[in-house]
């Protein structure tokens, strides 16, 4: 959870290519949508949008949420380590594949 900002500061990729697409129409050049560089953009995005969605959805579950299903303060941290620990998708081999493509950009 404490990368999390790691996943929202490369989601930056994805709106590049907004800012592309604007640059190429104001100076008249052409716009290539399905270059190397645009899809390993798409891929950095997805990569980390999900690292999004599994570490505030799927590790937060039944632990802010409010209503019937109200969990008192002293189970949420025994609720959220079991979600943690117990998970279908590894926030470490999302991490480490979305670092290895963001070198794969850089080079």
């Amino acid at each position: 959870m404490s990368l999390v900002w790691l996943s929202f500061v490369s989601l930056f990729f994805g709106f590049q290519v907004l800012a592309d697409i604007a640059y190429a129409a104001v100076t008249n050049r052409s716009y290539v949508a399905n270059s190397f560089r645009n899809c390993l953009d798409a891929w950095i995005f997805l990569i980390f949008l999900v690292h999004i969605f599994i570490t505030f959805v799927r590790n937060l579950t039944y632990t802010v949420e409010e209503g019937p299903r109200v969990v008192p303060w002293a189970d949420k941290a025994d609720i959220y380590c079991r979600n943690y620990v117990e998970n279908f998708a590894s926030e470490h081999k999302l991490l480490i594949i979305g670092l290895v493509s963001l070198w794969v950009r850089c080079v």
